[in-house]
């Protein structure tokens, strides 16, 4: 992952929801200049309202300020945010008992940005206690991730590790319960599992799923059964199912 700085939020509407529900995380916005419609005109009332600052840029500055060489449509705006920084694994364990849902999700690798941005909007709307991801080879807090998740990853506790097996070993000495995304044999029917608490749920890769030496720490693999022959499930679509699963059975 990459380390602690301003983020960017691509896009109108997340822009918008993250003055409203987030100002104070905001550094500043940045417009494409001669940008003229009813979310641009509401974005310069609110940013005046609250004395954020606005700059107006052309097209290209704009492109490259966000790195996206048009992979990201920001419909002309973007907000620069400052991200919390990334805490220590004795930290987001230590908190996760008390967060809404005391859920961890650990991302084995998972590399699409739009996938670690949409399950993070899930999981902070749902009331996850954070992320736990390793250093290397995942995705990166970028513009696109930050798109999907509509913000959230500015707000989500997350802990970047260099070993995520052993982060995982620390986490059941301290009584939270391992599950992992994951199907075999022994796998448990996701609707009927009976979900401890403080958990953890590891969701590996896209192509090559959890490493072995990471599922061999998850104490418990689950897996969502399918009512017709079908390969997988998109990771964010997986996850979302699960942590939903779990929220239910939380109450």
């Amino acid at each position: 992952m990459q380390a602690d700085k301003a983020l960017y939020l691509p896009g109108l509407k997340p822009v918008l929801e993250a003055l409203e529900q987030k100002p104070r995380q905001i550094l500043e916005i940045y417009i494409r200049e001669n940008l003229s419609s009813k979310e641009s005109a509401e974005i310069r009332k609110i940013c005046e309202e609250r004395k954020i600052p606005v700059k107006f840029v052309d097209a290209k500055t704009l492109d490259q300020l966000l790195g996206s060489k048009n992979q990201v449509n920001c419909q002309g705006a973007a907000a620069k945010i400052r991200p919390p920084s990334a805490g220590s694994l004795d930290e987001l364990l230590t908190a996760a008992p008390d967060a809404p849902l005391p859920l961890v999700l650990a991302l084995d690798q998972i590399q699409d940005p739009g996938n670690l941005g949409a399950l993070s909007r899930t999981a902070y709307a749902l009331g996850c206690a954070g992320l736990l991801l390793p250093v290397h080879n995942g995705a990166l807090i970028s513009p696109g991730a930050m798109r999907s998740s509509a913000g959230a990853l500015a707000s989500l506790p997350r802990c970047e590790v260099a070993n995520l097996a052993r982060s995982l070993d620390e986490a059941a000495e301290r009584d939270f319960a391992i599950y992992a995304a994951a199907r075999s044999p022994a796998s448990q029917n996701a609707y009927r599992v009976d979900w401890h608490f403080p958990a953890i749920l590891v969701l590996g890769n896209e192509g090559k799923g959890i490493r072995p030496g990471v599922l061999k720490r998850c104490a418990n693999s689950v897996v969502i059964p399918f009512r017709r022959d079908f390969d997988s499930l998109n990771i964010a679509q997986a996850a979302a199912i699960l942590i939903s699963l779990i929220s239910m059975a939380r109450g």
